[in-house]
Order: C-alpha cells, then structure tokens, then sequence
C-alpha cells in the first residue's frame, strides 16, 4: 500500500523533535512512535522518510527515562526491517541506514535490564540476513570479546540461537567464546560453559577436536575443561597424560587429588540455597510496604527470634530482584534498599554461615542488576566485604573477596575504589592482600575503555604502586 510522504515525513520530524527534548513527558513520545509505528505496519516507507525514521528508532532506543519508549522503538525497528524487505527483498535501505544503529544495538545487550537485552539481540538477529558478515564481526569482537560482562552473555546466547533457528555456522565465534571461560565474571565463565555444550552437542568429531585445541591454547583450567568436554562425551585431558597417569597406579590418587584441588570446583561459588521464584509487585505502595514491613527485624543485635525473620527477608528482596520491581518501580525499590542495607550488611555478617552467604548473594545479585545505581552504598559495602575477606572462616572470606570483587566489576569507577584496594594491599590479614591484585585486575579490565578517566582520576598512580 503507497504511503502518505508529507504524513510519514511530518511524524518522523515531529517525534525526532520531541525525542531531543528531554523534558518532555514519555508518554507524549510513546504517543508520537506509536503513530509511526501503525504507518509503517500498514504503509510502504518513502525514500525520503526512510534515514529520519531510523534515525527516530535510535533515539528512542537511546532513552534512558522509559522503558515502554525503548521496548516500542525496538517493536517500530522490527516492523521497519520487514516493511523495507517487502518493498525491496534485497532490503538496500536497510543495509544503508542500519549501520547507523549498531553502537546503541551494541550498548542495549549490556543493559541492566533483561527485557532490553533480549530486544538488542532480537534485532541483532533481524538485521543478520541482511548484514550478515557486519553483525557476526560485532557479535564477535565488540560484544563477546568485549568488556561488558552482561553484553557477553547476550553475546553467547545470540550465537547459541541462531545456530539453532538459523543454521549460522558458529566456527568463527568459538575462541572467543572459550575466551570468556577464564573471564573474571562467574556469571561470563558459566554463560562460555553452557553456549559450548549446546553448540557442540551435535558436532561432528573434528569440530570436537577444535574445540580441544582452542582450550588448550587459551590455557583454561582443568576443571573447566573437563566440565565442558564431560558433557560432549569428551575426556578433559591428553589422552598421553591419561596414559603416563595409569603407568604410575601409585601415584594415581595424587593425581586425582590435584586435579581436585586445580578444578574450578574447589572453589566455593556464590552459594543458591534453592531455586528462588520472582516476586511480581502491582503498585508502588505494595512495594513500599513490603520494606517497611521488614525493617522492624533489622533492629538491633542478632537473636534467636529475628535470625530467621531476618533472613526471610533477604530471601523476599532476592526475589525482588527477580521481579519487576527494580524496572517497574525503581524509585521505590532503591529507596528500599537504602532503609534495608544496614540490615542486609548484618545478615551478610553474620556468623550463620547460610543466612551469611544469603546476604552476600544478595549484595552480589544487587551489583549485576542495580548496577550504578548502587553507587550511593559503595563506600559502607566495601568497608564490610573487604573486611569480610579476611575472616579466619574460609567461606566467609571467600564471600567477602567474590561479593567484593562484584563491587568492583558493576558498580561506577572513582579513585575511592582504588584506595579500598590500596589498603587491601598493605593490610595485615595475608587473605585480605591475597585479594588486592584479583580486585585491581578487575577494575583494570573493567576501565580498558575509559583510560583517560583512570588516568586523571589517580587510579594509575595507586595501580602503580
């Protein structure tokens, strides 16, 4: 069906226009979108209309205000792609004007929020038929073998799924991949793990093969490798260091005790105590009460009566976070961390190892999704959990270095973060200075793109030191 030029050029302009101004309402931009949006559903794209509306679909996917607004333009971009593929099945518009979409496509699979994450992928996969060898160089090299720890999970799953729906050949992806199985995040490690195993399930040997060489080359952990490779029906080493290792029956259970010790396994992970169901809050005050409703258990010293109410509590907000609440209703969610973090930090502490490693799991799941909006707790955090590692119990410590290290990794950069690892260093507990490098490491890795800043800031002196 033709279009209307002036109408669809006419709402592209206006909404471009009510897209830069930042106070105006969200909802009068959805309004505007959506208008477009219908257009495109049910009209042919003018050549002359084509470049703005693109330019509309990044804007709004830009936004930071609404959620609506960035789930919409991601809906408008998909009902774009297909209109342009109708009027033109070789899609030259779209290879044209796409391009312009890649570095807002790229920062939205590394968003704090899942939903916008999956719509990144989604059109990452829309646009692969078209730009095919553009989007599997960014998948590949900016996203995966990135520095965004949730963009390489995406990353990951892109590739897992388009080889499933799509039969994309995924040969190309692989050393990246295996690259992310040394990756400081466990989320990242665990993410390479399971996108391996699904892709080489039904790979043929030689493609097994490869896959043996690239873990090798890439120098990851035994334990890693045999986690993997078990799983393909593969050994986890050398079939020659299998075979010397038989030779020496004697010594076969060292062996087998060094590879225990070298695995992955032998290092506690943050611990799951179950299976936790999100919690789906319908308003704002619902939210609210759930907090106010908890903060009379914090109070005070740690007892046999508030012990478990207390750690109920923890449980509820974990399943919080799963919910809708952080996106939804984030003003109230955050201000009810804040009331509860003092309660928190005391279930983090305390000397209930369960209940203890539940409130570290918390503050560990608080920094993946809350990210820099947790910044205003970094400070009363880090003097807690850098403190925690060097606990003489060893899953305290372990907890406090890996919750700490979850610190360091989500939340905002400044020099302050520095100086906690500074005096990590040079402090008297050998546990606590064992973890000073791992945490530099990660706030090294972590500022790779902002040099500048790092440098400014007096991050690199201290670094240096």
């Amino acid at each position: 069906m033709p279009g209307s030029t002036s109408s669809m050029d006419e709402k592209a302009s206006q909404l471009l226009a009510a897209l830069k101004r930042p106070a105006l309402k969200s909802d009068t931009k959805l309004n505007l979108l959506n208008s477009l949006k219908a257009d495109i559903k049910h009209c042919n794209v003018p050549d002359s209309a084509t470049a703005p509306v693109f330019e509309c679909v990044k804007q709004a996917i830009a936004q930071q205000a609404s959620s609506q607004l960035s789930q919409s333009a991601f809906s408008t971009l998909a009902h774009l792609i297909k209109r342009l593929r109708i009027q033109d099945p070789e899609a030259k518009a779209v290879a044209v004007h796409a391009p312009g979409l890649y570095p807002v496509l790229r920062e939205k699979l590394g968003d704090a929020r899942e939903g916008n994450r999956a719509s990144a992928s989604q059109a990452f996969s829309e646009l692969w038929p078209i730009l095919t060898a553009e989007v599997e160089r960014i998948i590949r090299e900016e996203v995966i073998g990135g520095t965004n720890a949730r963009a390489k999970e995406a990353g990951m799953g892109w590739v897992v799924r388009m080889h499933r729906d799509d039969n994309m050949p995924f040969k190309s992806f692989v050393a990246p991949i295996v690259a992310c199985l040394e990756d400081s995040d466990g989320q990242v490690r665990e993410a390479g793990k399971n996108a391996l195993v699904e892709l080489f399930s039904s790979a043929p040997e030689g493609a097994k093969a490869d896959l043996r060489k690239q873990l090798k080359m890439h120098a990851v952990r035994q334990g890693i490798q045999t986690a993997v490779l078990s799983q393909l029906g593969e050994k986890g080493m050398d079939n020659d260091l299998a075979a010397s290792t038989r030779s020496l029956p004697a010594l076969e259970h060292v062996t087998k005790f060094a590879d225990v010790l070298n695995s992955e396994e032998a290092i506690p992970p943050p611990q799951e105590s179950a299976q936790l169901d999100p919690i789906y809050v319908h308003s704002e005050r619902e939210l609210s009460d759930i907090f106010r409703d908890m903060l009379p258990h914090f109070e005070g010293k740690e007892t046999e009566q508030n012990w478990m109410p207390r750690d109920k509590a923890v449980l509820k907000i974990r399943r919080l976070l799963k919910g809708n609440a952080p996106n939804e209703y984030h003003v109230a969610f955050m201000a009810g961390i804040k009331s509860s973090i003092e309660g928190i930090l005391k279930v983090a502490n305390s000397l209930r190892t369960t209940m203890s490693t539940n409130g570290c799991q918390l503050v560990n799941e608080l920094t993946r999704t809350l990210g820099p909006a947790l910044d205003p707790h970094t400070e009363i955090l880090l003097q807690s959990f850098v403190k925690m590692s060097s606990a003489t119990k060893h899953i305290a410590s372990e907890n406090g270095k890996h919750t700490a290290d979850a610190i360091f990794q989500h939340c905002s950069y400044n020099r302050t973060l520095m100086q906690h690892i500074w005096a990590a260093a040079q402090d008297k507990n050998a546990s606590t200075r064992q973890c000073a490098p791992i945490w530099l490491k990660t706030i090294l890795k972590r500022q790779t793109g902002y040099k500048s800043h790092f440098e400014s800031s007096g991050g690199l002196d201290l670094a240096e030191k």
